[in-house]
């Protein structure tokens, strides 16, 4: 006699159950699993308890599934495969990991189901679901070099280039997403006036001043001595500048380096 919630022993097994009835009629019956010669649509979702715990199935171009299931899908042992079956063929998701397709992050390593974000050219059929995002938010471009953060449309038919984030900072910004920005300082200006005073009337020059504006400041002046300008002789005279770029733009003198201190990582985008 059966026990009532329990699927009863088939002949030979060593487990309650056989895999159908356990799979199918017992506690994953009511979710999406892989069906046999199906039609499947982009975007559907379905499971196959061949694959890993931890693992899904997207269609990512529809098509009819194989009568028989994939070997793959006993074989899976990571994330971002593409599976063909039948006509149909299928992405394996790590459920694990929650990030969105098309996200960028730095990582220490590559991990599975993503890619570097170092402006390579890749073939399309590799990662259509990255080229369904580009096509969906129209993140295209035909120069990459001024849109670095978008996808290059390669031959617009068979490749497509990665958005290229290596040795670049990121800038959130309201507008002109997904553009270059080039590095690049505040102008340095400022000028410095010399100035004569005091003609006596016998074309001699009495004094001087001198003046600093901008990243320019007079630290000494010094002109005691006078400067006939009949004769054409002169003394001497001197005087000192001091440049100081803070007092052109204060963001000069805030620290030591423009480059910060930093940690390099990987940049890598979810496919």
């Amino acid at each position: 006699m059966a026990t009532r919630g329990i699927v009863p022993r088939a002949n030979g097994e060593g487990s309650i159950g056989t895999r159908k009835k356990h799979w199918g009629a017992g506690y994953f019956g009511t979710i999406n699993t892989c069906v046999r010669q199906k039609a499947y649509a982009v975007g559907d979702i379905a499971y196959s308890d061949r694959l890993p715990s931890w693992a899904r199935l997207e269609c990512v171009k529809a098509g009819t599934t194989a009568a028989t299931e994939p070997a793959l899908f006993t074989q899976t042992s990571a994330g971002g495969i593409l599976i063909t079956d039948g006509s149909a063929v299928w992405i394996v998701d790590d459920l694990r990991d929650g990030t969105p397709v098309g996200a960028m992050r730095g990582s220490l390593y590559l991990p599975a189901g993503y890619i570097k974000a170092n402006g390579a050219t890749v073939q399309r059929a590799d990662y259509p679901r990255l080229v369904a995002l580009a096509d969906r938010h129209n993140l295209w471009t035909d120069d990459t070099a001024a849109n670095a953060g978008l996808f290059g449309r390669g031959d617009s038919s068979k490749t497509m280039v990665l958005p290229n984030w290596s040795d670049k900072m990121v800038q959130f910004a309201t507008s002109a997403i997904g553009t270059s920005v080039s590095a690049g300082l505040p102008n340095i200006t400022g000028y410095i006036i010399v100035r004569g005073v005091g003609d006596s009337g016998d074309g001699v020059l009495s004094g001087t001043e001198a003046d600093g504006n901008g990243a320019f400041s007079v630290q000494k002046a010094d002109f005691v001595n006078r400067v006939p300008f009949s004769t054409g002789t002169h003394n001497d005279f001197g005087s000192s500048y001091k440049f100081e770029a803070s007092r052109s733009n204060p963001i000069y003198g805030r620290g030591e380096t423009v480059q910060p201190p930093a940690i390099k990582l990987i940049p890598i985008i979810r496919y």
